[in-house]
């Protein structure tokens, strides 16, 4: 029994990975097969397709990203990599660090990578949003929110109490250099 498809879904067809829009459908074709109409994305090109060769397509993943495979959470480090029958496979990474591959068909609850911090810039530093820094006499400050620019205050907090009056400018010229340390 093959899978039902409905109106403007998107497939793929045997091994392809050009996409198709389902036009409509089900039929009943020769020998009992079913079959649908389908259409390039543009709906310049029509053309019948065996339900049997549809296929949803497989979601995009991202190096980087989590999946879930029989109940463990893995790391995705590289791919997606094809055999050269259609079967997509990843190099993962488990929770132990043990490195190993599996297909992308077993890879549930992909969740996408973190994304990268907001940073600023100032004098050739790059400075992150959310990040604490030590001064030079040991005082810990903490950026905020991201400045327009160097001169902006209302951005730092030094050991949890907003200091309004700090740009980092004036920061990093009386206190620097502000190292980067784990919160």
């Amino acid at each position: 029994m093959s899978e039902t498809f409905k109106i403007d879904e998107t497939v793929t067809i045997g091994a392809s990975i050009v996409k198709y829009r389902v036009e409509s459908g089900p039929y009943l074709g020769p020998g009992g097969t079913a079959f649908y109409v389908v259409s390039d994305p543009a709906r310049t090109v029509f053309r019948t397709a065996y339900a049997d060769a549809m296929h949803r397509p497989t979601p995009v993943f991202e190096a980087g990203g989590t999946v879930k495979i029989d109940g463990g959470t893995h790391t995705l480090l590289a791919g997606p990599f094809d055999n050269g029958t259609g079967y997509t496979w990843w190099a993962i990474q488990d929770a132990s660090g043990a490195q190993l591959s599996d297909g992308q068909h077993v890879m549930t609850d992909y969740q996408p990578p973190a994304p990268a911090p907001e940073t600023f810039e100032y004098a050739g530093v790059a400075y992150e949003v959310g990040a604490t820094y030590k001064d030079r006499e040991g005082d810990r400050w903490t950026l905020e929110e991201l400045p327009v620019d160097a001169s902006q205050s209302y951005v730092w907090r030094l050991n949890g109490r907003t200091m309004a009056w700090e740009s980092t400018a004036l920061l990093v010229e009386r206190y620097g250099p502000l190292v980067k340390v784990e919160a």
